[in-house]
């Protein structure tokens, strides 16, 4: 049994709207395109889709839509194909379920889909997303881990007769160590490693954005997404996982690269810009990082074509002995020391001829 596991499309995606849009179709089709390829050459037998294919929920576009069909249609193609709704996916695909082409399943709802493959009859399970539940008249509110965990628990003691038995759903698993625990205290629905029983041969998850395997009896895992959506994942590979007779591989996917510079600790521009210059050929996006001080450069370096964020980091007062520093100084010298290591150039000669002003009205 070889299967293809893939999630978060995001199809209509546009990055960085405060500063500079840009859209992202063009990488995300060239690595549609790429697991398309995949899917062809390794000859799989089933390819599942876990959530997230569309960006906007609310009101994608004809195109963002127009391009998902095309592509749910193609993998469909070549072998039978599973989609399970993501938090980003547009309601509009429940209509689509209705009239999706043969060997295509949108699951819109938890559901158990049985599976003829070119290599046996395979059980698949899904969990789609699940939305916070609406409050009960006392202001109490359904535990819904609970209940997932229940019906996951429900669908792994399903006695049905196949090959192979697969749980496919959009959600999210604690200590991933891609959230921060102070964060995933405050998800509604958050599953623990151990809610996913090894009466599952495979475990094809969705929402987080890097690929993570979270254990491996069975295979809990998710795929990641397939284009650097933002800064926060420059670092992150993408791509698409493969299963083989319970061995699975990451096909990485070429994409274009993104960056981030930090130069919060530097106060000269001409520095900034020279090693800006130096950087700039190792990526297609730059996100930069910048020292208060340098502040009113920010639009200067927004015009640089490819970077598309800069932000200014807070003021970087050095943690060392103030006292031994600042000893015999007083409120003005202090704060003439402070201003010379924060502002350069017109800005600094004006603080300071103001201070002065300051000064001699104090005297």
């Amino acid at each position: 049994m070889k299967i293809l596991h893939t999630a978060d499309w995001h199809i209509g995606l546009k990055s960085w709207k405060v500063e500079k849009e840009t859209d992202r179709t063009e990488e995300i089709l060239n690595s549609l395109e790429q697991i398309l390829e995949g899917a062809k050459k390794e000859n799989v037998d089933l390819i599942v889709v876990a959530g997230d294919v569309l960006h906007e929920s609310r009101n994608p576009s004809a195109e963002s839509l127009n391009i998902l069909m095309k592509y749910l249609s193609e993998f469909s193609k070549v072998a039978p194909t599973v989609v399970v709704m993501g938090n980003h996916d547009w309601k509009g695909l429940m209509s689509y379920s209705h009239i999706a082409p043969r060997d295509l399943y949108i699951s819109v709802r938890p559901e158990k889909l049985v599976i003829d493959t070119n290599s046996g009859r395979v059980a698949v399970y899904t969990v789609p997303f699940v939305r916070e539940a609406p409050a009960e008249p006392d202001g109490k509110r359904i535990n819904l881990t609970d209940r997932i965990a229940g019906l996951i628990q429900e669908f792994a003691h399903d006695d049905i007769s196949a090959d192979f038995r697969l749980l496919a759903s959009h959600l999210m698993v604690e200590k991933t160590g891609v959230i921060p625990p102070s964060v995933e205290e405050n998800i509604h629905v958050i599953l623990k490693s151990e809610h996913f029983s090894a009466l599952f041969d495979y475990v094809a998850l969705g929402h987080v954005h890097r690929h993570v395997i979270i254990k491996d009896v069975p295979y809990v895992v998710y795929s990641g997404s397939i284009i650097q959506d933002d800064f926060s994942e420059w670092k992150d590979r993408k791509g698409y996982v493969i299963l083989e007779d319970k061995n699975i591989r990451f096909a990485e996917l070429s994409h274009r690269k993104l960056g981030v510079l930090d130069f919060s600790g530097e106060r000269d521009f001409k520095a900034v810009i020279g090693k800006l210059e130096q950087a700039i050929h190792e990526f297609d996006y730059i996100k930069l990082k910048i020292n208060h001080s340098l502040s009113h450069y920010r639009g200067t370096l927004l015009r640089y074509d490819k970077v598309k964020s800069v932000s200014v980091e807070s003021y970087d007062i050095d943690r060392v002995d103030m006292r031994k520093e600042f000893e015999g100084l007083d409120f003005y010298e202090i704060f003439e020391e402070y201003l010379q290591k924060q502002l350069s150039g017109e800005f600094l000669k004006e603080a300071l001829k103001i201070l002065e002003e300051i000064k001699g009205e104090d005297a």
